[in-house]
């Protein structure tokens, strides 16, 4: 499959500033499956939206019932296939545009966070973006185990010769650079079927994320909720991420079934990768 490797899901490229582009978005869960065709259009800096370059206008949406999917994971790939490709032609019909790529969201494969300390002896005088780059990646392929794939590595703080608190330490001297990163995995079979589905229909999987963290993201700054629990409601199960300073602290999933109740037990493991 394109795109999708041991250890990570695709991921999506920078987007210029003054571009307008077309994004398509597909959520295939256990009771529905939805789609939503978005024109990205470039927009000023807002003070209430910090780092946001686009504007987002909704363009085309659907949803419909879903078929073979059971927890989150693809248990009748014909039944499943069918399901996305109705829900995409919906969305297209109402968009008056044809997707040729989505953005995937992933709810089951028994999502994990960890958070991860990583640090290395950079090679230069001063961190620069290799420098985050590979040790991101160090610790990012250090906390995926056997039959895991990562959908997000994401930093959330940066430590230089020991001293932690760093907002942006490229361009600043120093000796050993670390980073604290949050590491969210999922089944690798249930990512791969799912991406699997997706491109019989004919469409590339541009990128691939946690929907308990997309649907943080939904949230308005105002309502986002530090240290506490932002719900995400997925059919009768919901999902629970935790925000923290603007980046995401910690994840994981309690589910809830009609005729079964699992609780999926959170544990912050702190790692330090050498390389």
């Amino acid at each position: 499959m394109s795109g999708f490797d041991r250890k990570q899901t695709p991921k999506t490229r920078p987007m210029p500033q003054k571009r307008t582009a077309l994004v398509a978005c597909l959520d295939i869960g256990t009771s529905k499956v939805a789609c939503m065709i978005a024109r990205l259009k470039p927009c000023p800096p807002s003070e209430a939206l910090r780092g946001r370059s686009h504007a987002v206008e909704l363009i085309g949406y659907s949803q419909i019932q879903s078929r073979g999917v059971k927890a989150g994971a693809v248990v009748d790939q014909a039944g499943c296939e069918q399901s996305v490709r109705q829900a995409v032609a919906l969305a297209e019909e109402m968009a008056k545009v044809r997707v040729e790529s989505v953005l995937l969201s992933v709810s089951g494969g028994r999502l994990q966070g960890q958070l991860i300390e990583a640090a290395s002896d950079i090679r230069g005088a001063t961190v620069a973006a290799s420098d985050i780059a590979r040790i991101t990646s160090a610790g990012m392929h250090h906390a995926t185990g056997e039959g895991r794939t990562v959908l997000h590595a994401l930093p959330v703080g940066y430590s230089i010769d020991g001293v932690k608190g760093i907002r942006d330490p490229k361009g600043m001297v120093a000796r050993q650079f670390g980073v604290d990163m949050n590491v969210v995995t999922a089944d690798a079979t249930v990512a791969k079927n799912l991406m699997l589905v997706v491109e019989r229909c004919h469409l590339n999987v541009e990128a691939m994320a946690a929907s308990p963290y997309v649907a943080g993201l939904s949230l308005r700054p105002c309502h986002r909720i530090c240290a506490r629990g932002a719900p995400h409601h997925h059919g009768s199960r919901p999902g629970l991420e935790r925000l923290h300073c603007r980046c995401r602290a910690n994840q994981d999933v309690i589910w809830h079934g009609a005729d079964r109740r699992v609780r999926h037990a959170r544990v912050d493991v702190g790692a330090v990768c050498r390389r």
